[in-house]
């Protein structure tokens, strides 16, 4: 089977129980690559036999998946994946519509606004076709460079894998999202977001949120019977800067001591379409100073999420496209 003609579809199970399979609702669009992985797990039972043998008796205890998928960030299709990060939107506006998402203190389960769950399936219709219902997004990732298309990379977890079927869906039209398109804000803590514009300066961000969500398995079950959230979230803001007046003080604060607070605003716009992504954070780690981007001294920072009492998050997002309906 050649991988290019594999194709993947996923359909929200908003009005089915956790983890029941729903069709394909919409054909994925600058999907680069896609995994689905079944998770089995099997036990011997530990004996004294008289015998060196390895085991008699052997059972299964765990039938689960998880999986993996990555490609172009578009302004179509990056709704579906924060709708599964943060949760469902209504939007606003007649066209073009406007969705707009805060990260949630207390996770949302039920209800309109409960985080999306879907039905993901991979194949092609001539060597089959394999499903995923109850895919839970655990981790995400946004990444954007200068000169190429903005990328994203999403960690999936799963009830089961079986076999489905691809519903019959067309290919639409999108829009990457792209560097060239995209301009960086950064503000002071107590400061209003997007008010100062960091020009002719980054070179590249990347954003990486990490959920802590896992699966759980209860008496009865062979498999998965939910998903929860264990622990608090991990995030974290990654800018590469070149190596100027703006980013030395950014640079200089960071050394000295000073706590280094900062409101960042990534925003790309392409006609109506927009992509907005709001973060606030505190200085983590150590700097990285006189880095080389092609031949260019740069500064790397990264941020450690943090709740701003001005942003009233840690996170938000907002997209704007001609999307009316999430499927």
């Amino acid at each position: 089977m050649e991988i290019p003609l594999l194709q993947v579809q996923w359909g929200n199970e908003a009005s089915a129980a956790w983890g029941t399979p729903v069709a394909g609702a919409v054909k994925g669009m600058g999907i680069e690559s896609f995994e689905l992985n079944a998770i089995v797990e099997a036990q011997v039972a530990p004996e004294r036999r008289g015998s060196l043998t390895p085991g008699f008796i052997s059972i299964p205890n765990l039938v689960g998946a998880a999986g993996n998928a990555q490609g172009v960030v578009t302004y179509e299709d990056l709704p579906y994946w924060l709708e599964m990060l943060d949760g469902m939107v209504v939007p606003s506006g007649a066209g073009p519509y406007v969705r707009a998402w805060a990260s949630p203190g207390v996770p949302v389960l039920t209800g309109a606004t409960r985080i999306r769950t879907q039905t993901f399936l991979y194949g092609n219709t001539t060597d089959g076709v394999y499903r995923m219902p109850g895919g839970v997004l655990s981790k995400l990732n946004i990444k954007g460079n200068q000169g190429e298309m903005w990328t994203f990379a999403a960690d999936l977890l799963g009830k089961t894998v079986d076999v489905g079927a691809l519903a019959a869906l067309s290919d639409r039209t999108v829009t990457p999202v792209r560097g060239v398109d995209t301009v960086l804000y950064i503000d002071a803590w107590g400061g209003t977001i997007g008010t100062t514009t960091i020009a002719t300066t980054a070179f590249s961000f990347e954003l990486d949120v990490d959920t802590k969500r896992g699966m759980k398995q209860h008496l009865g079950n062979l498999g998965y019977s939910g998903y929860t959230h264990p622990e608090t979230w991990e995030a974290t803001l990654k800018l590469e800067l070149e190596f100027n007046a703006t980013s030395k003080a950014y640079l200089d604060a960071i050394i000295s001591g000073t706590l280094f607070q900062r409101q960042v605003r990534i925003k790309s716009t392409n006609g109506t379409n927009i992509v907005q992504l709001d973060f606030a954070g505190s200085q983590g780690n150590q700097p990285k100073i006189f880095t080389d981007k092609d031949g260019v001294s740069t500064v790397e920072v990264e941020l450690t999420a943090l709740y701003n009492p001005t942003l009233a998050d840690w996170l938000k997002a907002s997209i704007t496209n001609s999307v009316a309906v999430l499927l």
